[in-house]
């Protein structure tokens, strides 16, 4: 493979990124479950800062580009729901994550707004981040692969 089509192709560069993103908080849960918190912490904070990037750069303007501004009203607009749905559950899953970050790792978010069962929501958020992963590969699938 020609290394400047590989650099030019940013879906599949986002798509072996995302790769490696869930993979590594994968890791990063298991560093919790071993007792590696602040391991855990730094490799769970640098994934949801790293995603950012690829957000921005790349799955935003891909989605303004080629999602249409309506709803989808058939059955045939099944692939438009998947990148709605894919939308909304990324977009779910990055903010948890970051609220999660800002509780757990700094003074900013007052105490009131603070929780205290962090396994629940760090886990809530490994969930979705999975099912906006999956959800990912399928809108990758049918705009790039099978388009």
């Amino acid at each position: 493979m020609n290394l400047l089509f590989f650099a030019f192709n940013l879906p599949r560069l986002n798509l072996y990124a995302q790769i490696a993103l869930v993979l590594l908080l994968s890791i990063g849960a298991l560093l919790a479950r071993v007792k590696r918190f602040r391991l855990h912490a730094i490799l769970q904070s640098a994934v949801v800062v790293l995603n950012v990037g690829f957000i921005l750069r790349i799955m935003l303007p891909s989605l303004r580009h080629q999602l249409p501004a309506s709803y989808p009203m058939s059955l045939k607009d099944l692939p438009v729901a998947i990148v709605r749905l894919h939308s909304c559950v990324g977009a779910l899953a990055w903010l948890m994550a970051f609220y999660v970050i800002l509780v757990a790792g700094t003074p900013l978010i007052p105490r009131r707004f603070c929780f205290s069962n962090y396994r629940r929501w760090m886990c809530t958020v490994f969930v979705l981040w999975w099912a906006a992963f999956l959800s990912g590969c399928l809108v990758y699938y049918q705009w790039y692969v099978n388009p």
